[in-house]
């Protein structure tokens, strides 16, 4: 096959020349970059200049841009007069999507003979850095190319989508609190949800509650943290699914297991019952954890599509990514400095949810600003890089414990009231596409990993809603 596509840069080129609407139609399809021809990317980034410009985009102006060209004399003064000329306006749209293929077709095949030809040095990297680099340039690949496809009509299926709505199929995963569930239906499919907190809040704890209880509904949920060994990650999960256990038989003696019990092996014969019911049942769901270091966002993509791909041959349904935490991952190209290159990480959050498919759960920490105020809980405007956090997300949870700040009183009085309060966690929902924005209680043991429904909260709300 013909790869170069040189007829229809042609003609995309004299129309454009020729209407100044379809210039604008063409150029929101197609960059200089998806030309063959040097000449033509030329005169496409000179087109599109002048647009930009409001400056005269004709045959004549293109002319005299490109006199200095190396291929000017060769193509001649009168090449795009007579491409003018030629221009025919009802069939531009196809040789658009002709230019579009082929530009992806060519970078297909540049970067499938790059790693083909690396495939036969066994010294140059491992065989699973070479299908990762593979994956990561499909990625871009397919990336760069979304610009190019067509948008859909909106009453396309509107009566399916509707009566699949009133039938339940909209609702997403539940994700273990009721009074959570309650407000957004469930995590849905590419949705991007936001966790924020001071450090010793619970964020870790309330995140692994979340992709564990969307692993137990059969879904694989996939744990990238970036911070916390994975042996840290496992001892949190053991400990929750252990205290579920125990929960499950309100008139069990053994005590409830602490992970840094599991992580200093401090235990007594009880709670190692306990502990090994807990195993066994996080060996049985569906959850994978990479605790790797400086990954970028690139790195996640390509491990999750990676990941998602083999739970889909395995007959798994997708369920979730946990991402702990936002400011850890490593930027691909270092910016001016670390607030811009994590506002482009954000910001590719949401590409990174449509490319798997999956919804994403992103940890993030919260400034101090609460510190110096009275009320210390957190608003959407004390999370760090909030701007582009709060462009992006679905849904914008903060967590707040005041027996966090009660422990660390210098009034006494108030050091032994946070007895009274350890097991109280705010949920201050901040944004959510799904349905409203409140303040939730929730029931937490952060020694035990565990985040629960507040019983007492949960039954005058289900007074409230009948």
């Amino acid at each position: 096959m013909n790869l170069a596509a040189l007829e229809s840069e042609q003609a995309v080129i004299g129309a454009a020349l020729y209407d100044p609407d379809t210039c604008d139609v063409a150029l929101e399809r197609l960059r200089p970059d998806m030309f063959f021809e040097p000449y033509h990317v030329a005169a496409w980034e000179r087109i599109g200049l002048s647009r930009r410009t409001g400056s005269p985009a004709d045959a004549l102006v293109v002319t005299q841009a490109l006199a200095g060209h190396p291929a000017a004399e060769a193509f001649g003064p009168g090449y795009f007069t007579d491409m003018v000329d030629k221009a025919v306006l009802w069939s531009v749209a196809s040789h658009i999507d002709t230019i579009a293929d082929r530009a992806v077709r060519r970078q297909v095949q540049s970067l499938a003979k790059d790693i083909a030809s690396r495939c036969d040095d066994v010294l140059d990297g491992s065989g699973d850095l070479l299908l990762a680099e593979l994956e990561r340039g499909a990625a871009d690949v397919a990336r760069a190319s979304g610009s190019a496809s067509l948008a859909i009509p909106a009453g396309l299926d509107a009566m399916e989508m509707l009566e699949a709505a009133w039938r339940g199929d909209n609702r997403g995963v539940p994700v273990g609190l009721e009074c959570l569930d309650r407000v957004t239906s469930g995590i849905r499919q590419e949705d991007v949800w936001v966790i924020g907190a001071r450090t010793s809040m619970g964020k870790s704890v309330f995140g692994l509650n979340l992709a564990r209880a969307i692993s137990q509904k059969g879904r694989g949920s996939m744990i990238f943290s970036l911070e916390m060994p994975r042996r840290e990650v496992q001892a949190r999960l053991i400990c929750d699914l252990a205290f579920e256990r125990r929960r499950a038989f309100p008139d069990c003696p053994n005590p409830n297991v602490r992970y840094s019990d599991i992580l200093q092996g401090r235990s007594i014969k009880d709670q190692r019952s306990l502990a090994n019911d807990g195993a066994r049942a996080l060996a049985s769901l569906p959850m994978v954890i990479c605790d790797a270091g400086g990954l970028t966002i690139d790195d996640i993509r390509v491990q999750a599509l990676r990941q998602m791909r083999a739970w889909d041959r395995a007959g798994v349904a997708r369920g979730c990514v946990l991402i702990d935490h936002i400011g850890l991952i490593r930027p691909v190209k270092k910016g001016d400095s670390k607030a811009a290159d994590t506002a482009d990480i954000v910001n590719e959050l949401k590409s990174l949810s449509k490319a798997i498919r999956a919804p994403i759960i992103c940890l993030s920490q919260v400034n101090r600003g609460p510190e110096g105020r009275q009320d210390k809980r957190p608003t959407v405007a004390d999370l760090n890089w909030s701007g582009a956090i709060e462009q992006i997300a679905d849904f914008i949870c903060l967590l707040y414990r005041e027996a966090y700040y009660l422990e660390r009183s210098a009034d006494r009085g108030d050091r032994d009231s946070a007895v009274f309060v350890e097991n109280k966690l705010e949920l201050l929902i901040q944004k959510n596409r799904s349905g409203p924005t409140c303040n939730l209680e929730a029931w937490i043991d952060v020694a035990c990993n565990a985040v629960r429904d507040n019983e007492v909260s949960l039954s005058d709300d289900r007074s409230r809603h009948g």
